[in-house]
């Protein structure tokens, strides 16, 4: 497996900011207001974020082998490199989404309405960024152990 790279994250995230953005601006145009950041939302994060940090302990007790394997834990991390991967990617988008929010919101900080809503969005933000971490936590708990080697070849 190899690693998600940042530039990848960074590419998406981006791409996040960009799409939050503009969902603002013509939710705003439309006269509709600034979306709003449910608490719900930012809870939901922060729950997937916990699960994957339960996922991580787990995986990586059973490729140190501090855990009996069982004939389903293949298939069980298997899932969990794909689990990874789409955490990744899916807090990064989420955390450029909610960024976008966020900035689409900073023209009215001086109004109680303008703060709340930038400071849901900036919520939203922080808990797609633990999401992220989370995710990174597990993919990288996923790794195999080296046997020894240097990864050097000397001839």
């Amino acid at each position: 497996m190899t690693p998600t790279r940042p530039s990848t994250l960074l590419l998406v995230g981006l791409t996040g900011v960009v799409v939050g953005f503009g969902i603002g601006l013509v939710s705003d145009q439309l006269g509709y207001g600034l979306p709003r950041v449910s608490w719900v939302a930012i809870g939901l994060l922060l729950f997937l974020a916990a699960m994957l940090v339960v996922a991580a302990r787990r995986a990586r007790s059973w490729v140190n082998g501090d855990r009996p394997q069982e004939p389903g834990d293949a298939l069980t991390l298997g899932r969990y490199v794909a689990l990874a991967k789409a955490g990744s990617v899916f807090g990064s988008l989420m955390a450029g989404g909610y960024l976008g929010l966020a900035i689409t919101g900073l023209d009215r900080l001086g109004t109680e309405y303008g703060r709340e809503h930038v400071l849901w969005a900036a919520g939203g933000t922080v808990s797609a960024v633990v999401v992220t971490g989370a995710a990174l936590a597990l993919e990288r708990s996923l790794q195999l152990p080296h046997d020894g080697d240097t990864g050097s070849a000397e001839t």
